[in-house]
């Protein structure tokens, strides 16, 4: 086990973990057992003494990178939890340098309403993000190279956790992102801010020509915002408009 990111469920009796795997360093293997872990942590939660614990599941996908967090939201009565990968898989690659040309895992939707049998139900993911686009154009953009920068996620985040109808989600070089959830099976993008260096600005790193979008994203539902930083220029307040706004109510 190498958990990266934990949430717990609103019983505190459910921990859901973000399993890094164990990648083999020396040959550039792809990382093994990376997922989302399902653990049943209510004897810790109860205080019992000598009490650990106890993995109900583990769960897989194919298109991964560094699993990050999954925090549990409710919708109609089913339980789910918005799991995102951060970066680029540098294990998947024999060829080192070829890094922006890396696997990303980007986002997905997961119904853990059986935490022993969890499933994915859809994807949080941008054009980009498919393999064919992300070893494109954008191969040689600033920032593109790097694995920590380049067009990858980073953090999801949601208003609320009772029927939700928005995740926002920070998407590095192509910056804030947010996503209609409403329909969990079919998620779409509904919106997106991108603030690349501001003039007079002197970040050094990592490319300071390109955006670095890393936070997880903060909501205003009185003001129909959404707050974040980009670590290259700043912050801000991100006023949602063409009725994405009604998302927040």
């Amino acid at each position: 086990m190498n958990y990266h990111g934990l949430r717990f469920s609103a019983d505190g009796d459910t921990m859901y973990a973000a399993n890094i795997g164990q990648p083999d360093t020396g040959t550039l293997d792809l990382a093994s057992g990376t997922g989302l872990d399902i653990l049943d942590v209510s004897k810790v939660h109860d205080r019992v003494a000598g009490a650990t614990p106890r993995v109900l599941s583990k769960l897989t996908w194919p298109a991964g990178s560094i699993p990050q967090s999954a925090d549990p939201f409710t919708r109609d009565g089913h339980d789910y939890v918005p799991e995102m990968d951060e970066f680029a898989d540098m294990f998947s690659l024999k060829n080192a340098t070829d890094r922006a040309g890396a696997p990303v895992g980007a986002g997905r939707i997961i119904n853990v309403d059986d935490p022993r049998h969890p499933f994915v139900v859809s994807q949080l993911r941008l054009e980009v993000h498919r393999a064919d686009v992300h070893r494109g154009e954008q191969h040689d953009d600033p920032g593109a190279n790097f694995p920590a920068q380049g067009y990858a996620g980073h953090y999801c985040s949601l208003p609320r956790h009772n029927n939700p109808k928005i995740a926002g989600c920070s998407m590095i070089a192509s910056g804030l992102r947010l996503f209609d959830i409403s329909d969990v099976e079919h998620p779409r993008e509904v919106a997106y801010f991108n603030k690349p260096q501001r003039p007079g600005s002197r970040p050094t790193f990592p490319d300071v020509a390109g955006a670095y979008a890393m936070s997880a994203p903060a909501w205003d539902k009185k003001n129909g915002s959404v707050w974040y930083t980009d670590a290259n220029s700043g912050f801000y307040n991100v006023k949602l408009t063409n009725g994405v706004a009604e998302l927040l109510r």
